[in-house]
């Protein structure tokens, strides 16, 4: 099946150590909405743990990304698992994001 065009751009990426946790973000910009998301990896455990987080929620994630005539094209599967993650993990998470959000705006 071929995949349809993103509504979804990656503007940011960022990585850092937050509270014992080595973490890597994406900035996803919706072109549509201007919502504002982040694909976030967490590594150093494994297997590595990976995330779409949308409005303080986290949702489990499989990105596929594809380049067709110079577009880029997003495919996005998620489910809800907030209740899944160690709060640690979690409040590292919103560490970074809300780190390298301020940092953003900041430049």
């Amino acid at each position: 099946m071929r995949p349809q065009p993103s509504q979804w751009q990656n503007t940011e990426t960022r990585r850092g150590e937050f509270d014992g946790y080595n973490i890597a973000g994406k900035k996803y910009e919706n072109l549509v909405s201007l919502e504002i998301s982040w694909h976030v990896t967490v590594s150093g455990i494994n297997p590595a743990h990976r995330y779409w987080e949308s409005h303080g929620e986290f949702h489990s994630v499989t990105i596929h990304c594809f380049t067709d005539q110079a577009r880029d094209f997003i495919q996005i599967s998620n489910l809800l698992i907030k209740e899944t993650i160690e709060l640690t993990e979690r409040r590292a998470m919103l560490k970074a994001i809300d780190e390298w959000t301020a940092c953003i705006i900041a430049t």
